[in-house]
């Protein structure tokens, strides 16, 4: 599973996540808002460990404010500690953006790699960087953006991208995450080539909290 942000306004509704994102690192609020995020998530582990003991992962994304903090891994540490957190449950997303400062991101993501978490590359095939920062810095996981599964159905250019790129990561030992997963189609090929993990529409749409938990609870109930 993965942490998102939505905020609710009482006039204009559901407000774009990208867009309060952008505000909240050109303010300095991003630092908040991503431990609020983390809060949560470690709340609702604890709350609901038997529904999510076995989760590979929930994952909560990092910005590059957040990356090159002195403090990040204490700051985890310490609300891990509150919560009675599984480490190895909560993983880190950063994009390539997050990660523009190696040095800095690097010593927090051995640091945190060292508790236990571990970290997703997002949005890999949508910049230019995304090779260096997968020889340079620790990932785990890469996410691989919805739009190379989208274009790969009516491009055999892209579909040949996307079936190299899964081997490639195969080789280097990274598993690979898929997202914009919609259809039963989407599911066949990606299983055919071999992805990890799948992730979008077709499984769920974003949902609160106790929503989500609901999910899995009727997910597990038998039938």
């Amino acid at each position: 599973a993965e942490a998102l942000i939505r905020i609710i306004d009482d006039q204009l509704g559901v407000l774009p996540a990208q867009e309060c994102i952008k505000i909240a690192e050109s303010n300095g609020d991003i630092i908040e808002l991503g431990r609020q995020v983390l809060e949560q998530v470690c709340r609702f582990i604890k709350e609901n460990l038997e529904l999510v003991g076995d989760f590979d992962h929930i994952s909560v994304n990092l910005s590059a404010l957040q990356c090159v903090r002195d403090d990040l891994a204490n700051t985890v540490s310490w609300l891990c500690q509150q919560y009675d957190t599984p480490r190895r449950l909560i993983s880190f997303e950063l994009t390539e953006t997050a990660a523009a400062s190696i040095a800095a991101t690097r010593q927090n993501m051995e640091a945190l790699i060292a508790q236990g978490h571990c970290f997703f590359l997002d949005d890999f095939g949508t910049g230019f960087a995304n090779f260096d920062h997968i020889s340079r810095l620790p990932f785990s996981y890469v996410k691989l953006d919805k739009s190379l599964l989208w274009n790969s159905q009516n491009d055999p250019m892209h579909m040949c991208f996307l079936e190299k790129t899964v081997e490639m990561l195969k080789a280097l030992d990274i598993k690979s995450i898929c997202e914009g997963v919609e259809s039963a189609e989407h599911v066949k090929l990606l299983q055919r080539l071999e992805v990890d993990l799948l992730q979008g529409y077709y499984f769920s749409k974003p949902l609160p909290l106790d929503e989500f938990a609901e999910y899995i609870r009727k997910a597990r109930a038998p039938a």
